[in-house]
């Protein structure tokens, strides 16, 4: 089980600071949507070149020019880029294509699609290497998405990694279902102390009995 931290302000110094705080705790450091989107590609990059030990995730979000953002994605340091399930069969197998072929992997978020089961399969079938199994994981909806999730992991026969605000108060329902990464943003990146909040984590699903 890994630890997956991400980075969603707009202001790359920030991010970079704040992830040297916490990169030595974190398998992998995902570059945020909205920071790419106001640093540009560069955000990515300069990730790679400052955390060259972490495992970079771009979540490009890609919706459709899979070849031209895969690419963008992995030649500027991008170890794994986020695709939408939601995007064309199209769109998907040219940026996995690219993806593999520069040694990279693909990871397909499933957030907002219709038929969470079906997307997944799909996902396998275009040979995705991880799904993002993207749920609230609200007070009120832990047990309806340690559910689902189980029912996706079965399906998919993919590595799940999963978001959905965890937090201290959650985190160990849903290491008990056994993804194979979470992702884990404000509850590290806007702690009072980033570093002893990741190192925290770390240690709590490192320690799982289900971690590998």
């Amino acid at each position: 089980m890994k630890l997956q931290i991400a980075f969603d302000f707009i202001d790359l110094e920030q991010s970079l600071k704040i992830a040297g705080d916490t990169a030595a705790y974190a398998d992998w450091l995902e570059v945020g949507t909205s920071l790419i989107k106001s640093a540009g590609i560069t955000a990515v990059r300069q990730f790679k070149e400052r955390f060259a030990k972490n495992q970079i995730v771009a979540d490009m979000k890609i919706l459709d020019a899979g070849e031209r953002e895969s690419k963008l994605a992995c030649e500027n340091g991008a170890d794994i880029v986020v695709v939408e399930a939601c995007a064309g069969a199209g769109t998907i197998r040219d940026a996995v294509r690219v993806a593999h072929d520069l040694g990279k992997k693909v990871m397909v978020d499933l957030l907002g699609t219709p038929d969470v089961l079906a997307a997944a399969k799909r996902g396998r079938e275009l040979a995705a290497d991880y799904l993002c199994f993207h749920k609230s994981t609200d007070e009120k909806g832990i047990a309806q998405f340690i559910e689902e999730f189980k029912k996706v992991a079965a399906a998919a026969s993919l590595p799940l990694v999963v978001a959905g605000r965890i937090n201290e108060q959650n985190i160990v329902q849903v290491m008990s279902a056994g993804p194979e990464t979470l992702i884990i943003g404000s509850a590290i990146t806007q702690a009072q102390s980033p570093a002893i909040a990741a190192k925290r984590f770390a240690e709590m699903i490192h320690r799982h009995p289900k971690a590998k």
